[in-house]
């Protein structure tokens, strides 16, 4: 009963948001007014997920919207967003946001998939030391290759993706290396030297996404259990070292532009780089689509051609975003959807998304586990740069991984 009480009195504290919020839209035209009831709703959902995938992927969603609303009140944010080439379609991106945050919210508040994410997280590998130290050395020798000169060069475009070897997934397979591995962290001084290799490896190239999602996953996996114990000393000493990496990796992206060492915190902090230009992707989708004539699922079927190792199609909704609106790379979440179907499509991507976590975290096991963590690691790339990052590591790494996993622990026994 007092479940299902705590239920109906977030339903309806909701729906009394909405319609406060939604009228005084309708009155007074300010778009303004979304913007804070997104917020709003971002806040509830961190404060029921807490540790969870959920409330990352909705503050990384989210965290977009802050260097729009500078542009939008005050003309002032980063890069080609700044340079205000075409409109920016400030009401749109506020109301898809909304649609997201709404379905996301009243998915965590009525079902137990917050219950089910949490044993999801809890679930324990049959990991033997051997497999791990394996997957230990595949994960440096694939930081390598995929980042193969040595660490703090001058930096440029051909020295970033110029692999050892052909393709770009080679650190997809050093991360994925890292997660089988990831259950001897604690046991293992082979698995703590691969971690902080990499960590250095990565970072030392100026490459962050990959790695700040491997910190989220450790983050979560460690403090699950823990989150709601926690005190407020431990608090303070964890913002503290979460604010130092984060001027971290502020400071590794200035040195990567070629912008020196010297930045204002507290102005990168609501103007990210990257949050600016993923802003200026998504606000290019939306004019696309109202502009234009609707892809209509075309270019979906890219998922099928780069299926195959070594293809490569131009239909890719990012391609098309760079071709038409000069964007800097990149394609924001919800821009295929909405430049195949509109706003429709943003909706029903977003329920389909919310079926498949749903499967994924119904009826636990170890396949699923390891997934699911890819999914954590990988929450930056597919919201800011596009599934088609994650498909290598889902369709191929992951199961071959596990594939090894148990080849290798039937014949070690």
């Amino acid at each position: 009963m007092k479940l299902a009480s705590k239920k109906v009195i977030e339903n309806v504290i909701l729906l009394f948001l909405l319609a406060i919020f939604l009228l005084f839209y309708v009155i007074t035209k300010n778009a303004n007014l979304l913007i804070v009831l997104n917020i709003i709703i971002v806040l509830l959902i961190v404060a029921k997920a807490k540790c969870s995938y959920f409330s990352v992927k909705t503050l990384i969603l989210n965290y977009i919207l802050s260097p729009i609303f500078f542009q939008f009140n005050y003309g002032k944010s980063y890069g080609i967003l700044n340079a205000n080439y075409i409109t920016l379609h400030y009401t749109e991106i506020a109301m898809i946001m909304l649609v997201y945050n709404l379905i996301t919210y009243l998915l965590i508040i009525n079902t137990d998939i917050l219950k089910k994410e949490k044993e999801m997280l809890n679930f324990k590998t049959n990991t033997s030391n051997l497999f791990a130290i394996i997957c230990s050395i595949i994960a440096i020798i694939f930081s390598i290759i995929a980042l193969p000169y040595l660490p703090f060069q001058n930096f440029d475009e051909v020295t970033r993706f110029g692999a050892l070897l052909p393709g770009r997934a080679w650190n997809h397979l050093a991360i994925i290396a890292l997660i089988f591995a990831y259950p001897k962290l604690k046991d293992s001084n082979v698995v703590k030297i691969a971690y902080a290799f990499t960590i250095f490896w990565f970072l030392s190239h100026y490459e962050r996404v990959d790695i700040v999602g491997l910190i989220l996953l450790i983050a979560i996996l460690l403090l699950v259990n823990k989150i709601d114990k926690i005190s407020i000393k431990k608090i303070i000493i964890y913002s503290f070292i979460a604010l130092c990496i984060l001027i971290i990796l502020l400071k590794i992206g200035e040195v990567r532009m070629n912008h020196g060492t010297h930045i204002n915190i507290i102005e990168k902090i609501f103007l990210q780089n990257t949050a600016s230009d993923i802003g200026y992707v998504f606000n290019s989708s939306i004019d696309y689509a109202m502009n234009n004539e609707k892809l209509l699922g075309k270019t979906y079927y890219t998922y099928l051609v780069e299926a195959i190792p070594m293809l490569e199609t131009n239909e890719r909704v990012e391609l098309i975003l760079q071709r038409m609106y000069n964007s800097p790379g990149g394609s924001y979440l919800f821009s295929e959807p909405i430049m195949n179907f509109g706003i429709l499509g943003v909706f029903v991507f977003v329920l389909l998304e919310c079926i498949i976590f749903s499967w994924i975290l119904n009826k636990q096991n170890e396949f699923k586990f390891y997934i699911y963590c890819f999914f954590i690691a990988t929450v930056f790339r597919s919201c800011w740069y596009g599934l088609n990052y994650l498909e290598t590591g889902l369709l191929y790494f992951i199961p071959l991984m596990y594939f090894m996993k148990h080849i290798i622990q039937r014949n070690s026994k």
